[in-house]
């Protein structure tokens, strides 16, 4: 919309400017070539009423009307019948000399002709700008309406990805899980009592089994993120992956609770999901020590910072890396903005900015 205003205000603006600076041309050239004008009176058999030199304020009106139609006929009449326009046109600017002659007694066809003349031309223009404008405009909505078209098959295949992940975590509590706690039953039912090392160290490594499963269900779907929400999945988040990799990790709740009851499912899982990749990037590439995660509200914004106190961020030469694109990716499928920032003295912050209002909100 702020394009096709633009367009408009500005032929709008056209629509004065023109039509004005043409019918001054008129008068100047008339008052300039008063002979030329007088020898046109005459050919066509008009003569003044009275003697002396002709006022340009008399001509104003006359002027100023046909320079002000000559300039909208062309800016609107299909080119197709712009010549038999022009014609007609002339003619108008003819008849309102006429009629300026039978009102004050004087005449000036050239000032008519002038006006006519250099008004169409001007409006021949202006309608190409219009023409070229609107069909740039045309062609920007187009490109966002295929934009949204593509970021509504971006959000129906990521409900499917997470679809197939909540299927895929399902199949694996429900036939891997409990098949490795099947094979551990049996084991201890075998061997009752027997204190075997080799019987000892495979329990202990079905239960280290049990638990790398577990790990890789609740990163496939955060059953937190679903029961207790947002927050509450960041925080155990933070947590774990900061246990995991030695770091000290710590969730920071700033949020206000309206502003988190608006965020729908997509864009709580986006977050989580954004959360979740710029943490891995902190434990393989960063070097921290420390990382911390808030989400907090910023004015009309919801902001959520990823912060560590590592070795820095650096882009690759060729330009940002995959992970960096697909973050950029998911950041965009909700409306957020999402920016990279080095720390002083040391460190990274990744910044997630998200619209607290948007007029449309998608589930998955």
């Amino acid at each position: 919309m702020p394009s096709v205003l633009t367009t408009r205000s500005f032929t709008d603006l056209l629509r004065l400017v023109f039509p004005s600076l043409a019918a001054i041309l008129s008068i100047l050239a008339a008052s300039q070539f008063v002979s030329f004008d007088q020898m046109l009176i005459e050919a066509i058999g008009f003569k003044p009423h009275g003697e002396g030199k002709l006022d340009a304020w008399q001509l104003i009106p006359m002027v100023v009307l046909t320079a002000f139609l000559a300039f909208e006929a062309a800016l609107r009449v299909r080119s197709t019948y712009l010549p038999i326009v022009f014609v007609q046109a002339n003619a108008v600017g003819a008849f309102l000399a006429w009629f300026t002659w039978q009102w004050t007694g004087r005449f000036s066809l050239l000032s008519a002709i002038i006006a006519t003349s250099l008004s169409f031309a001007l409006g021949l223009m202006a309608r190409s700008f219009k023409d070229a404008e609107e069909k740039q405009t045309s062609r920007y909505f187009e490109l966002a309406i295929k934009n949204d078209q593509l970021n509504q098959t971006r959000l129906a295949l990521l409900k499917q990805d997470e679809s197939d992940r909540r299927i895929l975590a399902s199949d694996l509590h429900d036939q891997v899980l409990n098949e490795i706690k099947a094979i551990k039953s049996h084991l201890v039912q075998c061997s009752p009592g027997v204190d075997n090392p080799h019987l000892l160290a495979l329990e202990k490594s079905l239960d280290t089994t049990v638990s790398h499963i577990r790990e890789v269900m609740e990163s496939l779907f955060p059953s937190v993120l679903e029961n207790l929400g947002l927050c509450a999945a960041l925080d155990q988040l933070t947590r774990d992956m900061a246990h995991k990799a030695g770091l000290q990790g710590r969730f920071i709740k700033g949020i206000d609770e309206t502003m988190l009851e608006a965020l729908n499912k997509t864009e709580q899982l986006l977050l989580f999901r954004l959360t979740q990749e710029a943490l891995n990037n902190v434990i393989k590439h960063s070097q921290a020590k420390t990382v911390r995660i808030s989400l907090e509200s910023i004015d009309d914004h919801i902001r959520l910072s990823i912060t560590d106190d590592g070795i820095g961020f650096q882009v690759k030469e060729r330009g940002d890396s995959r992970g960096l694109r697909y973050m950029r990716l998911r950041a965009d499928l909700i409306g957020a903005l999402i920016s990279w920032k080095n720390n002083s003295p040391n460190g990274t912050t990744v910044t997630i900015d998200l619209p607290a209002i948007k007029k449309d909100k998608h589930a998955v």
